[in-house]
């Protein structure tokens, strides 16, 4: 329920009052995964220090494969999450061939885990979603930029989507900093409000 008021204030009331919704409140989402305090929201902070996006026809970022491959490989190794089922999305090409090379290893059956685009995720939905930022760049940068300084993240419905296709966890991967000024909350306001929702009832991964 916490996700799902999430998703409907930020993507619908927001827009019109009459598109609101609410999950079902009797529906048990518990899944006390290891470290999570079975909570529903979370982010794994990947500074910006760590490494930053490249380019290769498409974005992506090394820094952030690694802390998804060992969290997934502990929960999904866990007596709590065997069962579960598990979405890692990112909003570039690159970022999704290069996970899947590194998380292969893990042999996790395919029917429990799935690597993709937004677009691929549609209509989809797991119990344990990781969504993959990519794009890190401190404040000043930001506002250099031109057009559309956050790039996908600023296509509203496209994040929608990413954001609303767990049941029981979202785990947003990327660096904190690139929602911690002004600019983002102007021009990503959805993903500034689920870091402070993470901040008030989630939980932040190490």
């Amino acid at each position: 329920p916490l996700l799902g008021n999430f998703i409907s204030d930020n993507f619908y009331r927001c827009h019109d009052p009459r598109e609101a919704f609410t999950s079902n409140e009797n529906a048990d989402f518990s899944h006390y995964l290891p470290g999570t305090n079975n909570k529903p929201a979370a982010w794994l902070d990947v500074p910006i220090d760590k490494g930053r996006y490249q380019r290769r026809g498409s974005l992506y970022r090394d820094a952030e494969i690694k802390p998804i491959k060992e969290t997934l490989s502990q929960w999904f190794n866990s007596d709590q999450g065997r069962g579960l089922s598990y979405g890692i999305i990112s909003p570039y090409r690159k970022q999704v061939e290069r996970i899947q090379e590194e998380i292969e290893e893990l042999k996790i059956p395919q029917k429990q885990l799935k690597v993709g685009t937004v677009d691929a995720f549609q209509g989809m939905e797991f119990d344990v979603v990781f969504l993959s930022l990519v794009r890190n760049y401190t404040e000043k940068e930001a506002r250099n930029r031109k057009g559309y300084p956050f790039g996908f993240l600023e296509f509203e419905y496209r994040i929608n989507v990413a954001m609303s296709r767990q049941k029981r966890l979202l785990v947003v991967v990327g660096d904190s900093g690139l929602v911690n000024n002004d600019i983002a909350a102007e021009k990503i306001p959805g993903m500034v409000n689920f870091y402070q929702l993470v901040q008030d009832h989630g939980v932040f991964l190490t």
